[in-house]
């Protein structure tokens, strides 16, 4: 009887992880950008369906700009809002890989320049 209770006290605890339990952390990686040499880019996805994002234009003046706003997930699918800004994201093993405005993988000579690498869990490893 205890084992019973003990597995389905473990079955109800892993029901609660999700995707976005697995995505939660933080990532970066520098952009490219059409008038310098990029953008160092940093985005915090919290455990409560939250985001924060630096945006640091290299080599510009006053070019650090700050984001919040909710995120969701359907599947490798992440979708940020902020205010009326949408932006795609594709969660990959240890990465984000930033989407076009269709959802689509951004392709081409730059294509490796739009991943996020995770450099943080949200318990802080």
């Amino acid at each position: 009887m205890n084992k019973l209770f003990y597995l389905l006290i473990g079955a109800a605890v892993l029901s609660g992880c999700s995707k976005s339990n697995e995505t939660c952390g933080t990532y970066n990686g520098t952009l490219p950008a059409a008038d310098g040499p990029g953008i160092e880019m940093t985005v915090r996805l919290g455990p409560d369906n939250k985001f924060e994002n630096k945006l640091v234009y290299i080599d510009a003046e006053d070019g650090t700009f700050y984001e919040q706003g909710t995120y969701s997930q359907n599947g490798d699918l992440i979708e940020l809002k902020s205010g009326d800004e949408i932006s795609y994201y594709k969660a990959e093993p240890g990465q984000l890989r930033r989407l076009d405005s269709e959802k689509q993988e951004i392709t081409g000579a730059l294509a490796d320049y739009y991943i996020l690498k995770k450099t943080k869990q949200c318990n802080g490893k």
